[in-house]
């Protein structure tokens, strides 16, 4: 289920019974990343680099990053992020 505006709406996960398991997300506002103009993907090897990274990606304009999980430091490098830059919007991924 994907919960855009406060409604939940199924998330496209295969046919019944087979496909990846999908998990409920709460999106409030899909504005920025509809008007993203690119979403960056980075892979974190070092945690203490993610948020002058992520300041140096808000200063030139991108608020939202997506932080590949490929390292054992991306995890802390998100909550790092989340908890210094309220106001950048973080994303895990592959």
């Amino acid at each position: 289920m994907l919960s855009v505006m406060g409604r939940l709406a199924p998330l496209p996960c295969g046919e019944a019974g087979s496909g990846p398991k999908c998990l409920p997300m709460l999106v409030s506002d899909p504005t920025p990343l509809i008007v993203a103009p690119v979403i960056p993907v980075v892979t974190i090897e070092r945690s203490r680099d993610a948020v002058p990274l992520a300041r140096a990606l808000m200063a030139g304009g991108l608020r939202i990053v997506e932080i590949a999980l490929r390292t054992p430091a991306a995890l802390d490098a998100i909550k790092a992020i989340v908890a210094e830059l309220p106001d950048v919007i973080v994303g895990a991924g592959t």
